[in-house]
């Protein structure tokens, strides 16, 4: 059976490279989707959705206290990938 992961991505803005992921799988899919808003279409949010600086009230809850965001530098994004059990 397939499981449905999803992580923050963060990457460099200087060379595009993937630095650091982070699991938020204790952030529920309703949750994310009323932060994001995807598509009607996208009803799983698997699609990858960029993270704004708007974003960051409503996640910051459910983050470690010591995840710090630094838009100047890195690019951020919540992706979503097909594990196996």
């Amino acid at each position: 059976m397939e499981k449905i992961e999803r992580i923050i991505s963060i990457f460099d803005k200087k060379n595009g490279g993937l630095l650091s992921e982070i699991n938020i799988d204790n952030i529920p899919l309703p949750v994310l989707k009323d932060i994001f808003m995807p598509p009607d279409d996208d009803h799983l949010m698997i699609d990858p959705q960029i993270i704004k600086k708007k974003h960051i009230k409503s996640l910051i809850p459910y983050l470690e206290k010591s995840m710090v965001f630094d838009f100047k530098s890195f690019v951020y994004s919540v992706d979503c990938f097909k594990i196996d059990d």
